[in-house]
């Protein structure tokens, strides 16, 4: 049963993939393509990694496993907000908000 279980997990992530690297052929800027990459950076390996469990039960090489996903799943969210803001600073020249753009001041 786990190991059914391990290969749907499996062909979960690759339907995720096939799906979100369309989704960035379909989408226009490079700020709509950005919003596709983070299920692929975040969910897949949170899906393969419990794959891996469900057949290899927990060890040695799971753990470094489990250590590599974790760190893709911190690191998605930076990776996400240097790249968005990188791509912002090219399209308007500057980081800062125009005057037109609403931005809520604390």
């Amino acid at each position: 049963m786990s190991a059914a279980f391990a290969h749907l997990l499996v062909w979960l992530v690759v339907a995720l993939t096939v799906f979100c690297s369309v989704a960035m052929l379909i989408m226009r800027t490079s700020l709509e393509r950005l919003h596709f990459t983070a299920p692929v950076v975040a969910l897949a390996p949170l899906l393969l990694a419990l794959a891996v469990i469900l057949t290899a039960g927990l060890g040695v090489g799971v753990a470094k496993l489990l250590f590599i996903t974790v760190l893709l799943v911190l690191t998605n969210a930076v990776l996400s907000h240097a790249t968005g803001r990188a791509a912002r600073i090219r399209r308007d020249q500057t980081w800062m908000p125009a005057t037109d753009d609403r931005v809520e001041e604390e």
